[in-house]
Formats: C-alpha cells, sequence, structure tokens
C-alpha cells in the first residue's frame, strides 16, 4: 500500500477522463481552490480535500478519477494463482512390424529337366539294400 500519490501519477489518473492539457489545467484550478499547492507528493488526507473540488471543476462525472485514487491507496488483492492440471503424455502404441517379403522361388530355366521329388514316407535305396541284406542273413542263420 502506498502512502503518497506524486504530481505525475494524478495527472495520469485525471488522464483516464481527458487529455494531458486539459487534465493539467484541471489540476491546477482544483490545488488552488483547494489551498494546496502544486507538490511532488499528496498524502490521501490531501487528496480527500483535492475530489470534491475536481468533482465541482470538472463536473460530477469523476467516478474513474475516485476509484483510481483509492485503487491507488487500497490496491485490489491479487487473484489466486492459476493452478493446472498435470501434463499427461500420450504415446501412440509402435506400428505394426511389417510383414515379411515372400520368399521367391529360385527361377528354374525353361530347359532343366524337372527335379526329382523326395518321398520322405520311402527310404533310400542304401537302406532298402540293407535290408534285403538283413534277411538274407537270418536265411542263411536258420538253414
Amino acid at each position: 500500500m502506498a502512502d503518497k500519490l506524486s504530481h505525475a501519477s494524478l495527472l495520469q489518473i485525471l488522464e483516464w477522463k481527458m487529455d494531458h492539457l486539459t487534465a493539467r489545467n484541471v489540476v491546477a484550478v482544483a490545488l488552488r481552490e483547494s489551498e494546496l499547492g502544486e507538490k511532488p507528493e499528496y498524502e490521501k488526507a490531501e487528496l480527500d480535500r483535492l475530489l470534491p473540488v475536481l468533482k465541482a471543476e470538472y463536473g460530477g462525472n469523476m467516478e474513474k478519477v475516485e476509484k483510481g485514487i483509492v485503487e491507488f491507496f487500497n490496491p485490489p488483492p491479487e487473484p489466486a494463482p492459476v493452478v493446472l492440471p498435470p501434463v499427461v503424455e500420450v504415446v501412440a502404441p509402435p506400428p505394426p512390424p511389417e510383414p515379411a517379403p515372400p520368399v521367391a522361388e529360385a527361377e528354374v530355366p525353361a530347359d532343366a529337366p524337372p527335379a526329382e521329388k523326395v518321398d520322405e514316407a520311402k527310404p533310400d535305396a542304401a537302406a532298402e539294400a540293407e535290408a534285403k541284406d538283413d534277411k538274407s542273413e537270418k536265411k542263411k542263420k536258420g538253414k
């Protein structure tokens, strides 16, 4: 809370209502009529004497000026700080993996002989020969 209002601040408050030159003239007349005289700073009691003279000099429509002087000595309380909620990060799910490219079959030249298919159910020739040898040995032993 301020104790004194400077002359320049008083002029600024009056300039809310009128232009600069008019404010200077109105303040000069009001200070002379209230017998305060121009000073570098004015106390609240002096401004309480000056305000009715200002209203009489300029007219009764001085609410904005009066409000400015009152707020200078009794500033409104500071508004409470705005508390924002915490920021929540939204994480997008990772993109699905790209499918593996199809495996290309080996190109076979048109004039190549057809490939033999291996049948897993049939034993190969070496296994057949071995099985025959086992049977023939059993027959020999049995005789």
